[in-house]
């Protein structure tokens, strides 16, 4: 599972020690629940995944991408965590898994010659 970050980085024809990175909103490992089916996709070891009864665990997305990019090259004073939880503001920010219906979020990927 993953690599889209990689794949990313590569679609863009740039170095991930290049790369500045802003990983955030999403839903937190606060309040991601997912199933074996998940976990066994993710690697039931992975530092991502903490056990939550026998066959439910909790993801942590944004660790998860932040781990593949900086297996990838990316430097970890190049990575900023938003640490916004989709699921726990509702006053700042939509969650399809906390109202069930859909709503707009936005992002982006750019790159500067400058820099």
């Amino acid at each position: 599972m993953g690599g889209i970050a990689a794949a990313t980085l590569k679609a863009m024809g740039v170095r991930a020690d290049e790369v500045l990175v802003a990983l955030g909103p999403s839903i937190g490992p606060c309040c991601y629940e997912v199933g074996a089916d998940v976990a066994e996709a993710v690697g039931c070891d992975s530092p991502s995944l903490r056990p939550e009864g026998s066959r439910k665990f909790r993801f942590d997305l944004p660790g998860f991408v932040a781990d593949q990019l900086l297996a990838v090259g990316v430097a970890a004073s190049n990575l900023e965590h938003v640490n916004l939880c989709t699921a726990c503001r509702p006053d700042l920010l939509f969650s399809y898994r906390r109202e069930g219906r859909t709503g707009r979020l936005c992002a982006f990927l750019g790159w500067s010659e400058a820099l």
